[in-house]
């Protein structure tokens, strides 16, 4: 019961794409920005169709490739998505971006051995670089997590937090892990820590009033402080359906 209030069955790909990917140069190829405005409003085969507009002069773009595979594991066609990434790796072999999504298609198909063997090539390769060195640890942590892994999931998260005390990424997993294991005070702590932050990324802000909401009613049976997180949630996207079933389920 817990469980189906807090945890998501489908993966952000959306958020990992903006938070990793996608701002790989300061200029586009043409149709990008217009094909990116259309993947973050999940208009996915609408983005696709903008991206097919001018791919046969730009197949070599990086950006098109990432976008495109993004778009078809939204849409859930992992093969496309895998053909994309592939030709990407062989056409921009330093590119850590590809790793990136390539162990979103894996965490996906719940081939969770794929996306870590994937994600500590990727580490292998760019640990001499400190961003991309917590970006991948943090993908390695998050299949740890799908994987129920929970051990080799916060070594790595520990790792980063220790790194870059700012990666709220890593504090918001590390919640959810403390949430999993009936360790409601920690959770509570991390997810505090997130909205203590001036500029914090409003998809991950709404799950953490969500999973705070959800942390009142365990923890106090508090519906009424549960109710102010869940439409602070709301507040900042009014189409979130996990926060919406929560509100109505304690308002009848």
């Amino acid at each position: 019961m817990i469980m189906r209030l807090f945890k998501n069955k489908k993966i952000s790909v959306m958020w990992v794409y903006i938070l990793f990917v996608g701002n790989i140069l300061s200029a586009y190829p043409p149709n990008y920005e217009s094909a990116m405005e259309l993947f973050i409003n999940q208009k996915y085969e609408e983005s696709l169709n903008k991206i097919r507009e001018v791919f046969d002069n730009y197949k070599n773009s990086l950006e098109f490739r990432l976008l495109a595979a993004a778009n078809y594991i939204e849409l859930n066609n992992y093969d496309s998505a895998l053909a994309h990434l592939k030709y990407a790796m062989s056409d921009h072999p330093d590119s850590y971006e590809v790793y990136i999504l390539m162990s979103e298609v894996y965490i996906r198909k719940k081939q969770f051995n794929n996306a870590t063997n994937l994600l500590y090539q990727a580490y292998n390769q760019f640990k001499n670089d400190k961003q991309k060195d917590i970006q991948i640890r943090y993908q390695i942590a998050k299949a740890s997590y799908f994987a129920k892994n929970y051990q080799l999931a916060r070594k790595q998260l520990e790792t980063i937090i220790a790194q870059n005390p700012t990666f709220m990424p890593a504090f918001y997993l590390d919640g959810l892990i403390y949430l999993i294991q009936n360790n409601y005070e920690l959770a509570q702590f991390r997810f505090n820590a997130i909205t203590s932050l001036k500029e914090a990324d409003k998809d991950l802000l709404k799950r953490v009033y969500n999973n705070l909401g959800v942390l009142q009613e365990i923890t106090t049976k508090n519906n009424q402080q549960a109710m102010k997180y869940y439409k602070k949630a709301l507040s900042i996207d009014p189409n979130y359906e996990l926060a919406k079933s929560n509100l109505a389920r304690i308002e009848k």
